[in-house]
């Protein structure tokens, strides 16, 4: 068995480990949770979560230009939509979340988790029109997900186009390859750390999965935690691990929540002071120049 195939089913177990994890903290959750509460109306569900309700008054009070266009711009302003059912807003910012960041693809994954969820959980409250909306903001983000692929093609005449441009950014570490999903972990592990990439994937595996399926993903809304989950399904599936891949995991800002609902203090006590600590690792690795500078985010 070559490395390439060993790495493909590590990586394939890898990424099965976080989506069950992150599913089975959703599903498991009892019924008449904030996330899954029963009842033909769920908006009004969402007016008892007195978080949803801020949010809810927030968005109502958007009537500055600026602040409006601040919310179409984010993707903060996508989960917050989805999460008060606002789906007129998601038709417009799907298409500038995809463009502007990669989340198209991602965020359609969420919404396809999102509605087998609610259909075989909630189907009492889950009406056919809302099915047919999501289904259709799914495919529509999806869409867009490959909207600079298709731009690419149509400016360059070359279907490969995108995707090479892609692959130039990891050929300075590791030479030009093929993409091939579900690799690029397991490749990129072994080039930063060497015969101990398979320690550091079970690490990192293992951190989203206790991060997924802990008690403290219940403070966050169910939508986001599918989000996160796919946001990180997607990195698994075709991102290189290097220098940007802190910058391309900021996306995930709802675990920074999760993490925050640590029980008891000093569990978070010790993880800032674990962080403060890191710093100067972080500089170390990510921001001092040792020959090239090659490798600065």
């Amino acid at each position: 068995m070559t490395a390439l195939t060993r790495g493909k089913i590590c990586v394939l177990l890898a990424a099965a480990a976080i989506g069950l994890a992150g599913c089975s903290g959703v599903v498991l959750t009892k019924p008449g949770s904030e996330d899954l509460a029963k009842g033909a109306n769920q908006r009004q569900a969402g007016a008892n979560d007195a978080a949803t309700l801020s949010l809810r008054s927030a968005l109502a009070a958007a009537e500055s230009d600026k602040l409006r266009d601040r919310i179409r711009q984010s993707l903060a302003g996508a989960l917050l939509a989805w999460r008060l059912r606002a789906w007129s807003w998601l038709w417009v910012l799907l298409p500038v979340l995809a463009l502007t960041r990669p989340g198209g693809l991602a965020f359609a994954l969420a919404l396809g988790l999102w509605f087998l969820i609610r259909l075989s959980t909630d189907r009492a409250a889950f009406p056919m029109a809302e099915r047919r909306m999501v289904a259709g903001l799914g495919a529509w983000s999806a869409l867009w997900g490959f909207g600079w692929l298709i731009a690419c093609t149509l400016v360059t005449g070359s279907a490969t186009a995108y995707v090479e441009t892609e692959l130039s950014w990891r050929s300075a570490y590791i030479g030009r390859q093929e993409l091939v999903p579900l690799t690029t972990w397991p490749i990129g592990l072994e080039w930063w750390f060497g015969a101990w990439w398979p320690l550091w994937l079970v690490a990192i595996v293992g951190a989203a999965v206790a991060l997924l399926a802990g008690p403290w993903r219940r403070g966050v809304a169910l939508e986001a935690r599918l989000w996160t989950i796919a946001y990180l399904l997607y990195l698994a599936a075709v991102w290189f691990p290097q220098s940007s891949t802190w910058r391309l995991l900021m996306p995930i800002f709802p675990a920074a929540a999760m993490l925050a609902a640590l029980r008891p203090g000093w569990a978070r006590a010790l993880l800032l002071g674990a962080c403060i600590v890191l710093q100067p690792v972080w500089i170390w690795f990510c921001w001092h120049v040792n020959g090239a500078d090659w490798t600065v985010p």
